[in-house]
């Protein structure tokens, strides 16, 4: 009976040990401050949130009272500190988590989803393509932005302006955004037309939010292990719509992947017009093609592709998705600020207009007398305005996981020896509103950008609107370009006034682009004749 004791007592102490002073005390994470008293034993707490859809307000409110690092779970932390963190911890070495594996296609990883030391050839095959030198002298990139914007973009807005009619923008922007970087991808002529086409745009987007559903996404992101058990034991807390939607888009990118590959079986027997040609497709097929010479394969060009199809098709439908989860959202949070400010719009107005070439649409276009994009990234009024609406913009945040590398102890600021395979999370979110680095963070004030010094330096350095390092945002200068070129091309021929922004980031609401969510201006056009006079 004795032994049965002390056996209990050991037993006991080692769990107390194990799950309570160990975690509390002795975790090289116990000093770091705790967003919540069970974050040392459970992560219940930061889950429960997360699943109750609270995560941004719980880690806003978390940095407030504890700090720029914060410990959310047993294994798993809060950094907000640039220097001390967030440059390491996306500079490399970092892996991403489970997390990420929703966002893999056809059961393939894409540049995204990818792990270790395949990222990096993943990302290089198309690297070169996707450069700022690339993209502002690319004669075919100019093209392609000159026929959306000013051929079916601004018309439509036209449109609606001489008719004197309220405009919902939301729609329109995620059709053009998908549309460009369609363009870019696989060719004008392969691309999306959803600008024009409203009812193929509304059969798209609606299987997109079918396949990414809001209510579900914490089961599909936070647990996918669980999720998977679930589903094999007939307990499957997601809808089988979800994943019959998914295989809808699959589909879809998969006829667009052969259809395209069609076109590049043609260019190799006669050249493309500039718009025409499937850039990114054209630098990955041949990529890969190169790398599955180089394993050995000796096929003809027909089984190279069979073998690197379903590869493909998850590169497109990855890239296209991800463009309407961010770019059309932040492009339309862009024209809302600009809406509500219209002492800067008139002088974002007077810059546009005082240009050699304004971008007038009651004049014949000419896309080789475009504003060269070195010319529209030089206009500083322009600059500023689009940075800092894209420092407060209104979509949803996340979280970035990271996993501390299991190979070595980690430092993260003031806290050394961090042990493997640690959760880290990171917000841009947060980090824009560091009031540190940004005086009156939540301001809309452009002017804070025009100053130079080592102010404005530490705000270059903590913008974090396309991440840094080694998974910095592929489509960074391409998104800009496409900002820039329908900012300048909308301001130069319009006035806007918000009509109904009652559905669009009001009251910290974060726009995801789900029924019921838009934002309704009123485009006044303005006379090209007495604005150049």
């Amino acid at each position: 009976m004795f032994s049965i004791y002390v056996l209990a007592i050991v037993i006991l102490s080692h769990l107390l040990f194990r799950w309570i002073m160990y975690p509390m005390w002795f975790s090289p994470l116990g000093k770091i401050p705790n967003a919540h008293w069970s974050a040392p034993f459970s992560s219940f707490w930061i889950q429960w949130r997360r699943y109750l859809g609270k995560e941004v307000e719980t880690v806003c409110d978390a940095i407030q009272r504890k700090g720029n690092i914060v410990r959310l779970g047993p294994s798993e932390l809060l950094v907000n500190d640039y220097d001390g963190g967030v440059r390491k911890i996306y500079g490399g070495g970092f892996e991403k988590p489970d997390w990420y594996t929703f966002y893999e296609n056809h059961g393939q990883r894409n540049i995204f989803t990818s792990l270790g030391k395949d990222h990096v050839p993943r990302r290089r095959r198309i690297t070169n393509v996707y450069s700022k030198t690339f993209i502002q002298d690319s004669p075919q990139v100019r093209e392609i932005l000159s026929t959306l914007v000013f051929q079916r973009y601004l018309p439509v807005l036209q449109n609606a302006s001489h008719k004197q009619i309220p405009f919902g923008i939301l729609g329109l922007n995620l059709a053009y955004g998908i549309d460009a970087v369609g363009a870019f991808m696989v060719g004008l002529p392969r691309a999306t037309q959803f600008i024009l086409d409203v009812e193929a745009r509304n059969i798209w987007l609606d299987a997109y939010l079918e396949s990414h559903p809001s209510d579900y996404m914490f089961w599909l992101l936070e647990a996918p292990t669980l999720t998977r058990f679930l589903a094999k034991i007939g307990l499957d807390p997601i809808p089988k719509s979800v994943e019959q939607a998914h295989h809808k888009l699959e589909e879809w990118a998969l006829r667009l992947t052969d259809e395209t590959e069609e076109a590049w079986n043609e260019a190799n027997l006669k050249p493309h017009s500039g718009r025409d040609t499937p850039i990114v497709y054209n630098q990955l097929r041949l990529a890969i093609s190169q790398e599955l010479r180089n394993s050995g394969l000796k096929e003809d060009e027909a089984s190279l592709y069979e073998v690197q199809r379903l590869e493909l098709a998850s590169e497109i439908l990855d890239q296209l998705v991800a463009t309407r989860d961010v770019f059309g959202i932040t492009f339309t949070y862009i024209l809302w600020e600009i809406s509500k400010h219209p002492e800067w719009q008139e002088k974002l107005q007077a810059e546009l207009r005082s240009v050699p070439n304004p971008l007038y649409l009651s004049t014949r276009f000419d896309d080789t007398k475009m504003m060269t994009p070195k010319q529209l990234e030089g206009l500083s009024i322009l600059q500023i305005m689009i940075k800092e609406s894209m420092r407060l913009r209104g979509t949803l945040p996340v979280p970035n996981p990271r996993l501390t590398p299991y190979d070595r102890p980690t430092t993260i600021g003031p806290y050394e020896n961090i042990p493997g395979g640690v959760r880290t999370n990171s917000f841009a979110w947060c980090l824009h509103r560091d009031a540190s680095v940004y005086e009156d963070p939540d301001v809309w004030r452009p002017e804070r950008w025009i100053r130079h010094s080592d102010e404005r330096e530490e705000m270059d350095k903590q913008f974090w609107a396309f991440g840094s390092g080694s998974r910095l945002c592929l489509g960074m200068s391409f998104a800009m370009e496409m900002i820039r070129y329908a900012v300048a091309g909308i301001y130069t021929n319009f006035s806007t006034s918000i009509v109904d922004d009652s559905t669009f980031c009001t009251n910290g609401h974060f726009v995801t682009g789900l029924p019921g969510e838009d934002l309704v201006l009123q485009f006044t056009p303005l006379d090209p004749v007495s604005a150049s006079t």
